[in-house]
């Protein structure tokens, strides 16, 4: 396929400009405009304290990713949204699938970052992290996506170690009209259709909606990075630049009801959601493509009372069911199949008592879980339990904002407590405290204890073969075995020894110290954040390799004059890697391991209906080893009426390829990212 330079598709871009013509102005161009940096760090966000606050206030290092970004951004994914906080690190695995981390290395199901859309926790119980390609919540049902990095285990429980994103949806009460979008692409993504639909029956608000995405295929990458360094497992030299196949599908519907009363609000929403995505397998005897069969439902409800002392009381209670199976999975491996059904109820309750600001709560959450393996594992003897596993996990968290003095200094106090079915209680405390300097620039500082509690297959795993069981708690005859070591469920079949019941997984502590600056100008703000985090390794259990890591966090936001706005982030972060190798005396080395991102965004509207967008992205090298890369999206966008909006999009402009990520699970590879082109429309009929 013939693929145009980068300078081709910059100087097509620089000839349009002059074309642009003069027509009236637009809500969307309105709306990103319009905005002052004032109102945009007094968006309320809950994500920190479970308690709406100004953005400008929190004691945390957060960031709020608008409707306005979304809509200008031209991004087609919320992981691709997500590039652009400082502090997450993104990167795109294949077709239509990602790793999104927070101060941590990326990997593919990294259990430290805890994820929620409308409050409904999205993590994989089976090997931790979030299967990203399973989230398509619709990007313009979204109002806004908040993100803190650092802790947020005392309010949000394990696995909110370094970081935690709430995606809130909108209220159907701002959704009452019928909206189209479609779009056709070329190397990223291939279609894109949404039709949503707003209706009013009785004193209740309502939508629907429909949506499908196709993600394209990536390229079989080269067998040696861009440094002549060589990528492991062996790569597909034979076939290197040659499509993948590694395309994905997912089809999704949903619907909201809200009723919003003086005294309460209430909302029932709902979505369910099919497809599938593919994966290339380059190992040397089975060069293929295996794809999974993806699927789930999720049924949310929530009320939320006001009473008359400025106290308010949350009940939420949500059924979440998804599933997965593999066709072909490695070469003796036929079929490998998981359902997972989660039932969560959470209550709390703010109040407030003179100089205090209470907020209590009481959580539990049922998790089912079923798994089928065929293949490689039952032939080497080591099985996940076949009758599945159903584990329970209850929680209360107690937590304090005190007024030291008012308007100047805050103290927030808390801790939360849970019981696990694998390492047993875990409490989880936090402190912060928020000096205002002025009304223009404050303070924060945080220190915070959080726990990543094993995953099934932490825990799970044992030994059917009685030969190889009979060793176990055996080191020596372990090691004469072969065993190397017990990385959670990356068992090697020849490794002989592996946990069963007499050995259980325990918990991962990460002690974070925050410190944070906040000053705001009448057209530009500055944000910094500083952390370094304590972590406790704990050999059994996935992905706990990393020792400590600091870091700096640095967002600048600039608007220049009423046609351009401009923001800055650059992160570094710095740490040590444990890398646990030999099989003879189970020793282990440390690596340093560092990473530096850059994110530049220019917003130009140069005629009252036009606007131009581009994002501009570094991020260093990555352990792997994967090379440094730049990448560089444009946007165009035409509104000629309040009701239609095209766009033209570019991604990755500056190559025609690059790979983001390296290799994680057997012989699977990461393709390589293209050059992608796409062209969509809107039309919202609540014009006409």
């Amino acid at each position: 396929m013939y693929m145009p330079d980068k300078s081709a598709c910059l100087l097509l871009f620089l000839l349009l400009l002059p074309l642009l013509p003069l027509w009236a102005g637009t809500p969307l161009a309105e709306e990103v405009f319009s905005l002052s940096l004032e109102e945009l760090l007094n968006i309320e966000i809950s994500v920190a304290s479970r308690n709406e606050t100004a953005a400008f206030e929190n004691p945390a290092a957060v960031y709020v990713i608008t409707q306005a970004d979304i809509r200008a951004s031209g991004l087609r994914s919320i992981p691709e949204l997500l590039r652009m906080v400082p502090g997450l690190h993104v990167s795109r695995f294949s077709g239509g699938q990602w790793e999104v981390s927070s101060r941590n290395k990326t990997r593919r199901f990294s259990g430290y970052l805890l994820v929620a859309i409308d409050g409904r926790a999205v993590h994989n119980p089976l090997f931790g992290g979030v299967f990203w390609d399973m989230q398509n919540t619709p990007l313009a049902d979204i109002e806004r996506i908040e993100i803190v990095r650092g802790p947020g285990a005392t309010t949000w429980g394990s696995n909110a170690v370094n970081g935690v994103i709430n995606i809130i949806t909108k209220s159907s009460v701002d959704t009452q009209d019928t909206y189209i979008s479609a779009g056709v692409g070329d190397n990223d993504i291939q279609q894109d259709v949404f039709l949503r639909h707003g209706f009013l029956f009785n004193d209740m608000h309502g939508r629907v909606y429909l949506s499908q995405k196709k993600y394209n295929s990536g390229l079989i990458p080269p067998s040696t990075s861009n440094d002549d360094a060589p990528l492991s497992p062996p790569f597909d030299a034979f076939n290197q630049g040659a499509d993948a196949g590694d395309n994905g599908v997912i089809t999704q519907a949903g619907f909201r009801v809200d009723k919003e009363l003086n005294q309460y609000n209430w909302t029932i929403q709902g979505d369910i959601y099919q497809g599938g995505t593919g994966e290339y397998d380059g190992s040397a005897d089975d060069r293929q493509v295996h794809y999974d069969d993806i699927h789930g439902f999720n049924f949310l409800s929530k009320w939320q009372v006001f009473g008359s002392d400025f106290s308010q009381t949350r009940i939420q209670v949500y059924i979440d069911e998804f599933g997965r199976k593999n066709k072909r999975f490695y070469a003796l491996m036929d079929q490998f199949s998981f359902d997972v059904r989660t039932v969560d109820i959470d209550i709390q309750h703010h109040f407030p008592s003179g100089h205090h600001q209470w907020a209590l709560g009481l959580g539990y959450r049922y998790m089912q879980m079923q798994t089928e393996i065929q293949g490689l594992v039952n032939q080497s003897g080591i099985l996940i339990n076949p009758a599945g596993e159903d584990d329970h996990l209850p929680s209360a968290f107690i937590q304090d904002s005190i007024a030291l003095m008012p308007n100047k200094l805050q103290l927030i106090m808390g801790i939360k407590a849970e019981i696990n079915d694998y390492s047993g209680s875990e409490f989880q405390p936090s402190i912060r405290m928020l000096w205002s300097i002025n009304s223009y620039q404050n303070v924060w500082m945080a220190y915070s204890l959080a726990n990543k509690s094993p995953v099934l297959l932490d825990d799970e795993i044992y030994a059917d073969n009685p030969d190889l069981s009979a060793l176990d708690n055996d080191e020596a005859a372990c090691v004469a075995a072969g065993q190397i070591h017990r990385f959670g469920w990356l068992i090697l079949p020849e490794a002989g020894c592996v946990q069963n019941e007499s050995i259980h997984a325990d918990s991962q502590k990460v002690r974070s110290t925050e410190l944070g600056y906040r000053w705001q100008g009448e057209n530009r703000s500055i944000d910094i954040a500083l952390f370094y985090d304590d972590y406790e390794v704990q050999e059994f259990i996935v992905d706990t390799f990393v020792d400590k890591l600091y870091g700096a966090e640095f967002s600048l936001n600039y608007h220049i004059n009423d046609s351009w706005q401009g923001l800055f982030n650059y992160t570094r972060h710095q740490g040590k890697d444990f890398n646990f190798f030999s099989a003879e005396d189970f020793t282990k080395t440390t690596t340093d391991i560092s990473k530096n991102t850059l994110y530049l965004r220019l917003s130009y509207h140069p005629l009252e209906h036009w606007l131009i967008y581009s994002n501009l992205y570094y991020v260093d090298d990555i352990d792997g080893p994967v090379p440094a890369y730049t990448r560089l999206d444009l946007q165009l966008q035409w509104l000629p009426n309040p009701s239609l909006t095209v766009s033209l999009n570019g991604t990755n402009l500056l190559d025609d390829s690059h790979i983001e990520e390296n290799v994680q699970l057997f012989s699977i590879i990461p393709t390589e990212i293209q050059r992608g082109y796409f062209l969509s429309f809107s039309y919202d009929f609540a014009f006409q």
